[in-house]
């Protein structure tokens, strides 16, 4: 879940879903960098994980390299 979105911000939406049907949350931002105020916000919600999107590395079907998915495994933000 990225943290902009258009209706209703991110943070909003984690505590809703949160709420409402809990399920897990991998949160996906520019705004998520390492140690931010938001990316705290987003795990204190009950967010998973938040990440920035600059470190994601897609890679194609088969191809080596990244993590899972290809997706950089460092966390932007611990608790």
């Amino acid at each position: 879940m990225d943290l902009e979105m258009p209706g209703i911000g991110g943070q909003r939406a984690i505590e809703q879903i949160m709420r409402d049907r809990p399920l897990p949350i991998l949160v996906l931002s520019a705004h998520a960098g390492k140690g931010t105020e938001r990316a705290a916000a987003a795990l204190a919600a009950g967010a998973l994980d938040a990440m920035p999107k600059s470190g994601l590395r897609l890679a194609e079907p088969g191809e080596q390299g990244g993590g899972v998915g290809g997706i950089d495994p460092e966390p932007a933000c611990q608790v």
